[in-house]
């Protein structure tokens, strides 16, 4: 099995017998140029020398794009000095606040149609900013974007 760009008709599949005289074929034909069909295209090569045939299958695989996420609840930037790690990462749902009493951050939701929900109380978020209330004591947050039927929740624990 190998692998090659989408956008790629054909593939010059190189072939070469060990025994001078024998001959090859790709899928019954010519193995410079084997049009690819489709996301997946089955090559049969055929070796013969004399009365003998080995017979080898080859797939090539076209790469394909991924489709648009119907419904992104990630976020895409945060905008805090004293946050660790100092910037999104995708696939990092957890982030550390320094100093975050009674401070906020603001952010960019990657689809601006998503909305966000909280459970520290007293803490106000729109899609755009969360403002944290005073705290006594170093605390949690789970701030979870909803989109569609999709959610994703990231976890800010706030050092006082």
């Amino acid at each position: 099995t190998d692998s090659v760009p989408t956008g790629y008709a054909s593939m010059n599949v190189i072939a070469t017998p060990t025994a001078s005289g024998a001959t090859v074929t790709c899928n019954g034909g010519n193995c410079s140029s084997v049009t690819l069909t489709g996301t997946s295209t089955p090559v049969s090569v055929v070796v013969t020398n004399g009365t003998s045939t080995l017979t080898y299958t080859l797939d090539i695989l076209r790469q394909q794009t991924p489709a648009a996420v119907a419904h992104d609840t990630t976020i895409s930037w945060i905008g805090a000095s004293n946050m660790t790690p100092s910037a999104v990462a995708a696939g990092v749902l957890t982030y550390t606040f320094s100093s975050a009493s009674g401070s906020g951050f603001n952010m960019t939701l990657t689809d601006p149609s998503a909305t966000v929900t909280t459970d520290l109380a007293g803490a106000t978020c729109t899609s755009t900013r969360c403002d944290i209330p005073t705290l006594t004591s170093n605390t949690t947050m789970h701030l979870t974007v909803h989109n569609g039927s999709s959610s994703l929740t990231y976890t800010f624990i706030l050092d006082i």
